[in-house]
Order: C-alpha cells, then sequence, then structure tokens
C-alpha cells in the first residue's frame, strides 16, 4: 500500500462567504438636498406665501378703512362746525344776581326769528304775587342785529303779570298762540328773586334754526316749537317796554 499510503489527500478550506449587506445599506447616501420633496415644499411654500399675502392685505384693507372712517369724522366735524359757526356765537347770560337777563349775538351777522322763553321767580309774600311764585315770559325779538345784546329786567323792560286763564291765550309781539291770557289788570312784578332762561331760539344767516337751552347747550330745532313753562301751572307774564338794543365791546369770538 505504498501507493496509497503515499497519497495525500489535499483537502481545499471552505471559501469565505461576503456576508451581502441589508437593503438599506446597499442605497445610495444622498444629499440633504436630495433628500427633500422639493414639490411638496414648493407647494408648502406658495400656500404660505397666499395666506401671508391675505393676512397683509387684510391689514391694510382695516387700515385704509379706519383711514377713510377717520377722514370721514373730520369732515364730518368741519362740516358741522362750519353750520355751528354762527349759532355757536348767539348766547344768553345771568347778571345783577340774577336779577337781569342778557341775550347776544356776538356773530357779524344778524339773526332771524329770535324767541326768548323765561320765567320769573318771585317770593310768595301775600295775595298780590303769582300763586305759585312763577311768571312765563315768552318775548319775540325778530331779529337781532350784528355784534349786539339785549337785556331784560324790571328796569329796562318793566315786568308784568296776571292771574292765568286757561281757557285764553295772549300774544304779545308776534309770539304764536299758546300763552295764557291774565284776568284783570297787568300787576307790577313785585319781590323779583331772579330770572330763569327756559329757551333761546332764532335763526342763522343760513336759514338753520337753532335753540339754545336753560343749560346753554346748542341744538337743531324742529320745526314746532315748543316753550318750556307753558300751562295753567305759570302766570302769564309781558314786558311794558320793547328791549333796547345795545352794542357789544367785542365780537366774532367763538
Amino acid at each position: 500500500m505504498q501507493g496509497g499510503s503515499d497519497r495525500r489527500t489535499s483537502i481545499r478550506p471552505a471559501r469565505r462567504r461576503t456576508p451581502v449587506p441589508p437593503a438599506s445599506a446597499q442605497r445610495p447616501i444622498k444629499q440633504w438636498w436630495q433628500r427633500d420633496d422639493w414639490a411638496q415644499i414648493g407647494t408648502v411654500a406658495a400656500v404660505l406665501v397666499g395666506a401671508g399675502t391675505l393676512l397683509l392685505t387684510a391689514i391694510a384693507t382695516f387700515y385704509q378703512a379706519r383711514v377713510s372712517q377717520d377722514q370721514l369724522d373730520q369732515s364730518r366735524r368741519i362740516s358741522e362746525k362750519d353750520a355751528r359757526g354762527q349759532a355757536v356765537l348767539v348766547s344768553h347770560w345771568n347778571s345783577d344776581r340774577e336779577s337781569s337777563l342778557h341775550v347776544m349775538n356776538r356773530s357779524l351777522d344778524p339773526i332771524n326769528e329770535v324767541s326768548v322763553a323765561f320765567q320769573a321767580r318771585t317770593a310768595q309774600l301775600n295775595g298780590q304775587q303769582p300763586p305759585r311764585g312763577l311768571v312765563l315770559f315768552v318775548i319775540k325779538l325778530g331779529s337781532l342785529p350784528p355784534c349786539s345784546e339785549v337785556v331784560f329786567s324790571e328796569k329796562t323792560v318793566g315786568l308784568r303779570w296776571k292771574v292765568a286763564d286757561v281757557n285764553k291765550i295772549d300774544v304779545q309781539h308776534g309770539v304764536r298762540p299758546g300763552i295764557p291770557r291774565g284776568n284783570g289788570t297787568w300787576r307790577p312784578l313785585n319781590a323779583l328773586q331772579r330770572l330763569e332762561i327756559l329757551g333761546l331760539f332764532f335763526t342763522d344767516k343760513d336759514g338753520a334754526q337753532w335753540v339754545r337751552d336753560e343749560k346753554s347747550h346748542l341744538e337743531a330745532q324742529s320745526d314746532i316749537i315748543s316753550y318750556p313753562g307753558e300751562g295753567p301751572a305759570n302766570s302769564p307774564g309781558r314786558i311794558v317796554r320793547a328791549p333796547q338794543v345795545k352794542p357789544l365791546d367785542s365780537c366774532g369770538e367763538g
């Protein structure tokens, strides 16, 4: 068995298998700009830009509306100021411990259809005084010249009263009907405490009608004039002399 013993069996080592990497490891590595879906990003960006544009448009529209409203309000205020330009210069006030009433036109134009409603408050001393101590006066002046005033007081016009008769009316200086006429003779107004303005009514140079109330508030006048204090509660009053118009020292000041 020489031949057989001399043969040496050659054993080859097993071939090493190279491990196969997972499928994910086989993919090529992408750069950051390759990993993003630019079409989707573009769509999202377009939506965001559109939303931002709409937001900016809404904000611009809002502020434009605010500016337009402010301009409209300013124009309205200017228009109202122009419309009230003369009316604000017509006023009334009391003096001499409120026993005299002044009506003034400080504008440089006349006012027309001027009516003054006021009441006299007296002490109730005896039966010769008004029953409730109140006497209503409604006097129509017609027109009041520029830069002038009239004064109502016992000294300047003479104040008289009668007992009210609600079944009859009295009209003085063209005042519309509605003032109760008194019974008997007109009596002097003694024990006068003060004169209280009820309303000053007039028409300005542009034909607008105005009223300044007892608190000096100025308002546009309605077509139907209602004089405060009308009715049987107050005794009717009248003046003996028409008030004298006096010039003012200064005019045209707002």
